[in-house]
């Protein structure tokens, strides 16, 4: 069984999160609107997702829907 060390951590006004050393890359930092915010968290919470899950499947379906489009226009 493999180990990874995690590290916890809590910053004044969200959650707790874990940062994985070992693992390059995994953790990003965006600048957006406040009330967009807002309403992704609230959305997340709604349908029991974390905000980092909402926003990868947003990114995934955005650029699957830009792939598939433009393969139509090639055809």
């Amino acid at each position: 069984m493999r180990h990874y060390i995690g590290l916890i951590h809590k910053e004044a006004d969200s959650d707790f999160g874990v940062s994985f050393p070992d693992f390059p890359d995994v953790r990003v930092n965006v600048t957006m609107p406040e009330d967009v915010l807002h309403q992704i968290n609230q959305y997340a919470e709604r349908h029991g997702c974390s905000r980092s899950g909402f926003l990868t499947a947003a990114a995934k379906m955005a650029m699957r829907t830009e792939a598939a489009l433009r393969f139509r226009n090639l055809n």
